[in-house]
This record gives C-alpha cells, structure tokens and sequence, in this order.
C-alpha cells in the first residue's frame, strides 16, 4: 500500500480529518450555479459533502474516494438524507478497476490531483480522459508548492506546465487563476479543462488556454478558493 493511501486511512480511522467538511464548497456552488445537471464525478470525495450537494440539485453524482471509512461515511450520510448520490472505495488513477466507467459531464477534483506521486500521474491522466465525455468539464483546484511535510506524502503540487505536458493530446484549457497564498500550503490555483473532441487538436498537440472560459458553469469561482482549499486536501 502506498504511504499517502495509508495515511489518508488512517486519519479517516481516527475521525473526521480537518480538510473534510459537511458543507459543500463554496466553489462548487459558484460552478453550479445556473447549470443543467447531468452526471458528475469527485475525484478524492471524502464523506461526500460535495457529491451529496450535486445529488441534489439533480445531478446523477457519484464520488470516489481510496478512504473506505470515508466512504462509509458518505453511504451513510446519503442512505440518511434519502439522496440519490452514489460512492465508490477506489484509487483515481484506477477507475476503470473500481467500477468508475461511462460518460461525465463535469468532473471535480478540488485538492486531489496535487496530492497525487508523479508516478502516478500519467495513470490519472488516462483514467479521467476515459471518464469525461467530449465537450465535458473538469476542474481542478490545489496548491503549486507543497510543504515539506506534504511531499513527504508524495505531493507534488499543481501547475499550468504539468497539465500541458500531461493532458494536453486529451484536454484544452478553458481558464486558469490563481486564488492567493494560504500560509504554508503555498499558492492556491484553479484550473478548467474541457475535454477535447475527436479529432480536435491544437497544431502542437499541446493544451492551449483560451481567451475565455466557455460553456456552462464557466463562472470565475477562484475567489471561493481561499475559503476552502487553505483547510483541505493535506495535513500541515
């Protein structure tokens, strides 16, 4: 077992860590915000606050999360509020192995893919390529430098230059921004990629970002970040 997988266990096992929340984050809403629902995927869901918010607003949501305890939570919090959202134990960069499959619209993942060892990173890439649909969303949300503790853990931080080398044959993005420094988790940023159709690629084959967010749900939620990300996704 990886050392970040056990540690996230483990610190579900002991309780409710501090990067986990029951509300849904406030960039979510903004995202949401005016958008047709469709079907939605989180990737590093925790007990669910998220998933449960799409549910209800008519989203056919599903989270996914390597934690089991975690994902006992959210079964549990959704069985008790009647909620449609489903939840999956299973490792991100193997969906496909965990049941994950089919088409989604809009793809989260909000302090997930920093945490991520760059081993495993290519493996991500190509799980949720073959999760998002043609024309779909997906947003990420992390930090750029993570502290020593952190890369302890494997974390290697978000960035524009790592997303172009990685995603660019299968994404095109949309917008990026940057949501101000959180003490000693660095500097919070926001990406929006949009899967690319067949056959639609930029001459370098290269993600390019383009001059404007488009499509529904394309809202500039990077003033939300400060609010939730300085407290999720790692310990201090």
């Amino acid at each position: 077992m990886r050392v970040d997988s056990l540690f996230y266990r483990l610190a579900y096992r002991s309780g409710t860590p501090r990067w986990d929340s029951t509300q849904p984050r406030p960039e979510l809403t903004e995202l949401a915000k005016g958008r047709a629902p469709g079907r939605a995927l989180d990737l590093g869901c925790g007990t669910g606050s998220d998933v449960l918010y799409l549910a209800g607003l008519g989203w056919d949501a599903t989270g996914v999360d390597f934690a089991p305890r975690a994902i006992a939570t959210a079964r549990s919090r959704a069985a008790a509020s009647g909620s449609p959202a489903s939840f999956t134990v299973g490792d991100v960069t193997r969906l496909r192995q965990a049941g994950v499959g089919g088409q989604f619209d809009l793809v989260i993942d909000i302090g997930c893919y920093h945490a991520i060892p760059a081993s495993r990173r290519d493996a991500y890439r190509d799980e949720v390529a073959a999760a998002t649909r043609p024309g779909g969303d997906l947003y990420l949300a992390g930090v750029t430098n993570p502290p020593a503790t952190w890369r302890l853990l494997g974390a290697r931080g978000l960035s524009a230059r790592d997303l172009r080398r990685r995603f660019g044959p299968d994404f095109e993005l949309a917008d990026q921004q940057t949501a101000g420094q959180i003490g000693r988790a660095g500097t919070i940023v926001f990406y929006h990629l949009v899967r690319r159709r067949p056959g639609v690629a930029d001459a370098a084959g290269d993600i390019t970002a383009a001059s404007a967010s488009t499509g529904p749900g394309s809202e500039r939620p990077a003033q939300r970040l400060r609010a939730s990300c300085g407290t999720s996704a790692m310990p201090s």
